[in-house]
């Protein structure tokens, strides 16, 4: 119906969160980022559900602690209505059901759902495509002061415009590590702000490495804190460390 890619638990592999009917399902990769091996988490991580249609689903850091939870579209499967779902991720490989206080409570039917940050704060919101109906803006108003970062890749030459397939990893000061990679038509009919966005928790950034589409990578120094940073491809460091290495 509907699927999200991330890395929820932090340890360098990509997670699958794929929505179907009267389940939802989060495959954990236990193994290596190169020889994945996956299992089927979501009752022990707590974001099953039992009734309903499940359709576009995200993993993305609405509080910027640092680590990933996730959103579910829904409509019902029979005569009682079924909401959306926001679930809180636990920073230890499971979640916690926040429907009720995160302001998602919907029973109206869902289908579309993705991620932006309309007004930039850097706090990521979320914007819903309702069934034979209107779209919704649902604005992240979270109280937190926790600290954020955020890229947009422009690219150019060997590499497609928008640099989809690229990806970031950051270290940060409390020694954990996130990578984000910029996708299309990801959750269900939907694309993401083209933007990759990590939340900090109080920590700060240690280093940033982006590996562009083909695997040209390189390291930023001295990120920006809670701002936008603009990643250009180096198309002529690229061009002379490609002909004289």
């Amino acid at each position: 119906m509907g699927v999200a890619i991330g890395d929820y638990d932090n340890d360098s592999d990509w997670d699958i969160s794929y929505s179907s009917i009267d389940e939802h399902i989060l495959m954990q990769n236990i193994n290596t980022a190169s020889q994945p091996v996956y299992n089927s988490v979501a009752q022990s991580a707590g974001v099953n559900i039992n009734s309903g249609y499940g359709w576009g689903t995200l993993l993305f850091d609405v509080n910027n602690d640092g680590w990933e939870d996730m959103y579910l579209a829904t409509t019902g499967g029979g005569a009682d209505p079924v909401s959306n779902y926001m679930f809180q991720n636990n920073q230890n490989g499971t979640f916690t059901d926040v429907t009720t206080t995160s302001g998602v409570t919907d029973t109206n039917p869902t289908e579309g759902a993705a991620w932006i940050d309309f007004n930039l704060d850097g706090k990521l919101d979320i914007v819903i495509g309702r069934f034979n109906l209107t779209y919704q803006l649902l604005q992240n108003t979270t109280t937190d002061n926790n600290n954020w970062v955020g890229f947009k890749l422009l690219a150019g030459a060997n590499v497609n415009r928008d640099a989809i397939g690229t990806k970031v990893i950051i270290s940060d000061s409390s020694g954990n590590t996130q990578m984000r990679e910029l996708r299309a038509g990801e959750s269900r009919g939907s694309n993401h702000h083209k933007t990759l966005h990590f939340g900090l928790g109080n920590s700060t950034i240690l280093t940033t490495e982006v590996i562009w589409p083909g695997g040209y990578t390189h390291t930023i120094n001295n990120v920006g804190m809670n701002q936008y940073t603009e990643l250009v491809y180096p198309i002529y460091d690229h061009i002379f460390k490609a002909q004289f290495e």
